[in-house]
């Protein structure tokens, strides 16, 4: 069996390797491949773009658009009527979802967990493959997958 993981370059890498290689895989039976990426490749995932503003400016438009709602609703039984109190919950939303996103999206992008978050996103960086016995292929890929793996396929393999 030869069981595939994809890592980012971690210390998690590396213990799972030594306990693979304490538990009884030979490191003949263990590759690690660095995998090269190419800038010139084009994601089917659109990369997230834009500005803070932009990102704070598309949330205040949503929630000022569902406050006009509520306020157009509660706008019949109130004196000044549905337009004008639809009206007034709109910009009192979009003025404050504006100002508590932006905020938000401020202190989230200096953080010190801003280097992990953008980590996450990133390609893997190492390939690993394992070539295994049947029985040991279950156990092989939770120990991947406990340190970190960010995927594990299984392949059934018989050397020629």
């Amino acid at each position: 069996m030869l069981i595939i993981g994809s890592f980012m370059h971690a210390t998690e890498l590396e213990m799972a390797l030594s306990i693979l290689e304490h538990n009884g895989i030979q490191p003949s039976r263990i590759l690690v491949v660095p995998m090269s990426g190419s800038e010139n490749v084009k994601s089917a995932i659109p990369a997230q773009t834009g500005t803070l503003v932009e990102k704070a400016f598309e949330i205040s438009v949503a929630t000022g658009t569902a406050l006009g709602v509520i306020g157009t609703s509660v706008g019949f039984a109130l004196r000044l009527g549905p337009l004008a109190w639809g009206l007034i919950y709109t910009i009192a939303g979009m003025a404050l979802t504006f100002l508590a996103a932006y905020l938000l999206l401020r202190r989230k992008h200096s953080s010190p967990g801003k280097r992990r978050r953008q980590r996450a996103g990133r390609r893997p960086e190492l390939t690993v493959m394992v070539e295994c016995e049947e029985e040991r292929a279950e156990w092989v890929s939770q120990i991947l997958w406990r340190h970190e793996a960010m995927s594990v396929g299984r392949h059934p393999y018989e050397p020629s």
